[in-house]
């Protein structure tokens, strides 16, 4: 835990010189507000004394008094603004170095981080939690020096002035600050608070998915599990808010009863003081001092009562920011020997996440320079050996190589530029048609960039949109079609270029015109190159140069289509279970017309 809270400090103490100014500057202003009071005090007190008689009233002693007032005025208000400022300059910084050392991680992190991580969950980091910590040393930080020295400052006047009066005027206050902190401080409100900032991080991702998927929810009359998982989130928010709430109702209670207490004890030490002394003059300015001071006493320890609640919110802000900031890294070795082409090998390689084994003991080769199909039961692990080859996780035992050179020896840009990435889903940024296929390869000339288009069979359909390669689609632009998006990201392989080419699902979303234009870009991208392939139509893998069949997180079986109908009886099954399958569609398809 101490580790992860130091990624948040380092920053913060790189601006502390920035926050001792503020510090000495808040401390000098709040003396300076202070004794604006004990001025009040003694202007009063010459006044009354002198029973109100302008002739008795020492003129030049009440101006000089007025004019150090004057002057403590002016100099508490620059000295407030300076800090302010300061702590501000500060504050931002330091959100500045938190968000850049955020972007910087996750461009570091092992891509399942991204799997793990929502990109809600993300945003909220960089905007939220980053305007959280900002807020905490802007706002607060001023608080924590007026919380404290306001008091010992009045309390020192208080006590120069009468002792008796200044004990009936505290003695409530402790009992108030002991009671107000032990509710703030509890740990009941700390994971009260814990658990609404989760809440609010995990409404924000799935928030994002829900409203993604809606009018397919709508169409179809189905809420699905992004529905469900937003009102598990609605709930947790309300359930968090009530227990806060609940909380700082207490607090706030007992604190502004124990305040108020402390007000109604001067009243009845001034009577005391009367029959004792008979000061009627002396005791007027006192009671108008102690109640006057002690009103304003209650400013600056409530804003630490209300601290506690923000340093909840610090807290939890702070851990969020913290996992990511101290995300583990691809894990890199040391290796002797120089890459031999681009072939594939898994070594004995150990797996899993969330406490389950999805690789067991799994060995396999992908030959260089050819097709090879994995395809399996679901769950069987397929995705995951394709992720491990695009170097996702590397908290795996065993060896992943490429070209025999094991991929945990080599930087995160020497591996990605050796394997181009076929998803399921794939980015179009809210940009240009020709920035979306600029995107691996900026140098790229308009010349590369319309004939990397024809090549992935989307040239024709750019020529039809409006402004052609100039118009803007992805969110706020011109809508594509699911296929249409697809061979976009082709298009931008094409102009990448890379030996090795990771194929995931690529046709799943795709109609039958879009899969057959597809199928064609793809053939022209795998040419000379080793293409590993993972596909639930076993149609597309029939003609594949190598097809490994994985089973409970092993290669079970391996070869041509031929070899593995003769040899491999999960491998017959899952083309029965195909046929099956494709027949039911085929023959409800007639019926139905």
């Amino acid at each position: 835990m101490e580790k992860k809270q130091n990624a948040v400090m380092k920053a913060i103490l790189g601006q502390k010189g920035k926050m001792f100014l503020t510090v000495v500057f808040n401390v000098a202003s709040t003396i300076g507000r202070m004794a604006i009071y004990y001025f009040i005090y003694l202007i009063i007190r010459e006044i009354v004394n002198k029973h109100g008689i302008a002739a008795d009233i020492d003129t030049a002693l009440v101006n000089k008094l007025c004019i150090e007032m004057l002057i403590c005025i002016a100099a508490a208000m620059a000295l407030t603004a300076l800090s302010s400022y300061i702590a501000h300059s500060a504050a931002y910084s330091v959100g500045y170095d938190l968000r850049k050392g955020i972007i910087d991680k996750l461009s570091k992190v092992e891509l399942g981080f991204f799997s793990k991580n929502k990109s809600g969950e993300i945003k909220k980091a960089v905007s939220e939690d980053c305007g959280s910590i900002e807020e905490f040393i802007a706002e607060h930080l001023g608080d924590v020096v007026s919380g404290v020295v306001t008091p010992v400052c009045l309390l020192i006047m208080m006590f120069n002035i009468d002792v008796k009066m200044s004990f009936a005027a505290i003695i409530s206050i402790p009992f108030a600050l002991i009671a107000t902190l032990t509710i703030f401080l509890s740990k009941k409100y700390m994971t009260a608070h814990k658990e609404y900032s989760e809440a609010i991080g995990s409404i924000t991702a799935n928030a994002v998915e829900y409203f993604k998927a809606l009018p397919v929810v709508r169409i179809f009359n189905s809420r699905g599990r992004s529905e469900t998982a937003l009102r598990k989130d609605i709930e947790d928010i309300y359930t968090a808010t009530y227990e806060q709430g609940k909380y700082s109702m207490f607090g706030y209670t007992f604190f502004t009863t124990f305040i108020t207490a402390s007000l109604l004890g001067i009243l009845p030490m001034s009577v005391y003081e009367y029959c004792n002394t008979g000061d009627y003059w002396g005791l007027i300015p006192k009671i108008m001092f102690f109640y006057i001071v002690g009103a304003n006493l209650a400013g600056p320890l409530m804003n630490l009562a209300i601290l506690s609640i923000s340093t909840a919110k610090y807290n939890a802000a702070s851990e969020s920011i913290n996992a990511i900031l101290t995300a583990e890294e691809p894990e890199k070795i040391s290796a002797s020997g120089s890459q031999n082409g681009y072939g594939i090998t898994f070594e004995n390689v150990d797996f899993g996440y969330d406490e389950k084994l999805i690789l067991d003991k799994c060995s396999l080769t992908v030959p260089d320079g050819k097709v090879t199909a994995i395809i399996g039961p679901s769950g069987a692990g397929k995705t995951t050996v394709a992720r491990l080859i695009a170097g996702f996780w590397s908290s795996y035992k065993g060896d992943i190589k490429i070209g025999g050179k094991p991929i945990k020896s080599m930087t995160s840009e020497e591996l990605y530029n050796q394997i181009s990435f076929v998803f399921q889903e794939n980015l179009i940024l809210s940009d240009t048609v020709e920035a979306n296929i600029r995107m691996n390869n900026t140098s790229a000339t308009m010349e590369d960039i319309i004939e990397a288009a024809k090549k992935a069979q989307i040239h024709e359909l750019i020529m039809s949109l409006p402004q052609q390669y100039n118009t803007v689609i992805g969110d706020g632009g011109h809508n594509l079609s699911g296929g249409e998006k697809q061979r976009i990201a082709i298009s931008r392989l094409f102009l990448k270029n890379s030996p090795i080419l990771v194929l995931d699902e690529a046709t799943s979303y795709a109609d039958a015109e879009n899969e057959a234009l597809i199928h064609k870009a793809l053939a022209e991208l795998s040419k000379g190159k080793t293409v590993v392939m993972i596909a639930h139509k076993l149609s597309a893998v029939k003609n594949a140069d190598n097809i490994i069949v994985i089973s409970e997180g092993k290669a079970s079986a391996s070869g041509t289509d031929e070899q593995l109908r003769k040899s491999s009886e999960l491998y017959c099954r899952l083309w029965n279970e195909y046929l099956e399958g494709s027949s039911w569609i085929l023959e409800r398809s007639v019926n139905q017309k």
